[in-house]
């Protein structure tokens, strides 16, 4: 909380509907507005969605201005890890987006490069080889990191100079790794994701129907027996923090690097996975969704209008015992589901 103040987060959906000045929606938002005890708050993640909606974007920002909507920041530590802390900037959101679109620019090609790989998994870019995005990926960023080394003077600072020795290191080991070369020629045919639901025996209707509690526990415990029996759970669902810092002794996943990878994980499996993620601008949505569900781990409040972003997020939170208000508008019928997490089994309750 920021001064005893309690945090609500919104997905793009719901601020959309909002500039759409939707009825039931608005009421919801009215109600907080009207609240002293609650702070609006907002991510880069908000940023690059209003920035995609193209001569809307002051509309949008308007509107964050209008809430008094503060800026979080993640914490990043020494090692260039996201950390459970956050910081809140209440700064002009007109003013911000200027600097996010410096930052943005700067970045965008990188970032699409190495999402591109996942998207291929789900169908996408079809006539790009794996080992491709992989590489071009790598040198881009390696590009960037001679480029922002040039401009700074190590001279002033001997620890930055290591770090920056380290990432060059890191960066020309992973371009050398041979799994880059042989990728390809490793791929099954067809589709990746449709591979890997008929390996593990996934009927993704059954996987939809389970219910909290515990629903990730219930997801594993259908998938296990298509696993040998030294896969763990944390292997599995790629949250040992070993699997990504094998060289760290007693290395340690923050808590939004373990929502992104369970929120990724559900969605591949199948548990209420986005539709058309084949497609360029549906799965950089599910990017979008992804770190939403991040950053609302640093709210009290989290709303939005999108079904399948709520039941990943709700699934991820139960499992990891994170006490978050999860409030879901179904605009067909204007109900409004507000689910707490906080103890066994969910609370549901429907207004």
């Amino acid at each position: 909380m920021d001064g005893g103040k309690a945090q609500i987060y919104l997905d793009h959906n719901a601020l959309s509907y909002l500039v759409d000045q939707d009825e039931t929606i608005t009421k919801i938002i009215d109600s907080f507005s009207a609240n002293p005890a609650c702070q609006f708050i907002y991510s880069d993640e908000n940023l690059k969605e209003i920035h995609k909606s193209k001569d809307f974007e002051n509309i949008f920002l308007e509107l964050l201005k209008k809430l008094k909507a503060k800026h979080l920041v993640p914490e990043i530590d020494s090692t260039n890890q996201p950390t459970d802390n956050y910081f809140l900037h209440d700064v002009d959101p007109f003013d911000y987006y200027k600097v996010f679109l410096k930052n943005q620019n700067e970045y965008r090609k990188t970032e699409r490069m190495l999402s591109g790989y996942m998207e291929k998994i789900y169908g996408g870019a079809k006539d790009k080889p794996y080992s491709d995005m992989v590489t071009e990926g790598i040198a881009e960023l390696q590009g960037k990191f001679i480029q922002c080394t040039q401009e700074i003077d190590f001279k002033q600072n001997d620890l930055l100079r290591e770090h920056a020795d380290y990432l060059t290191k890191e960066l020309n080991k992973i371009s050398n790794y041979e799994f880059v070369q042989d990728i390809d020629s490793n791929k099954t045919n067809g589709i990746p994701v449709k591979n890997i639901e008929s390996q593990l025996g996934i009927d993704i209707v059954e996987l939809n129907n389970i219910t909290y509690p515990k629903v990730l526990v219930k997801i594993w415990e259908l998938i296990k027996k298509s696993l040998p029996q030294s896969v763990s759970f944390e292997t599995f669902f790629c949250i040992d923090p070993k699997i990504h810092f094998p060289d760290i002794e007693n290395p340690t996943l923050s808590m939004i690097q373990k929502i992104t990878i369970l929120y990724s994980a559900l969605n591949l499996y199948g548990y209420f996975r986005d539709k058309q993620l084949q497609k360029g601008r549906e799965f950089n949505a599910f990017l979008s969704d992804m770190s939403h569900a991040s950053m609302g781990y640093f709210a009290d409040v989290i709303m939005s209008t999108d079904k399948r972003f709520v039941m990943k997020t709700i699934a991820v939170y139960e499992y990891l015992e994170i006490t978050k208000t999860i409030i879901h508008v179904i605009l067909e019928d204007k109900q409004i589901y507000t689910y707490k997490l906080s103890t066994h089994p969910l609370e549901d309750e429907r207004k």
